[in-house]
């Protein structure tokens, strides 16, 4: 059985941002909108849904093409607050999502 959040993520993908925010805003528990937006939606789009120590260190970090080394930097900051995001070869951070608790254990 899908959970809800498997559910509306199907029906969310290429949807805007507006629709994508409606979908957030319905959904039922916390564990469904951990599992939506967290490890399925780029955050970077999202920051509202993101605890203030993860928004403290992505005001620091700054946004656009920061540089491969700044994203290294950062995102080691950020793995330890359960957080990860991918980067391109000219340093630019995207997908910003929550990590999962084995991840972490791996680190």
């Amino acid at each position: 059985m899908e959970t809800l959040g498997e559910i509306i993520i199907k029906r969310i993908k290429g949807f805007s941002d507006k629709s994508i925010h409606e979908a957030l805003d319905k959904a039922i528990s916390i564990e469904d909108l951990n599992d939506l937006i967290l490890f399925h939606v780029d955050l970077f789009r999202f920051p509202e849904y993101l605890p203030k120590k993860v928004l403290k260190i992505l005001n620091k970090m700054g946004y656009g093409e920061i540089g491969i080394d700044r994203c290294k930097k950062y995102n080691d900051k950020l793995i330890k607050h359960g957080f990860s995001f991918d980067y391109d070869l000219s340093g630019e951070p995207y997908h910003l999502k929550k990590i999962s608790r084995s991840h972490l254990l791996n680190h």
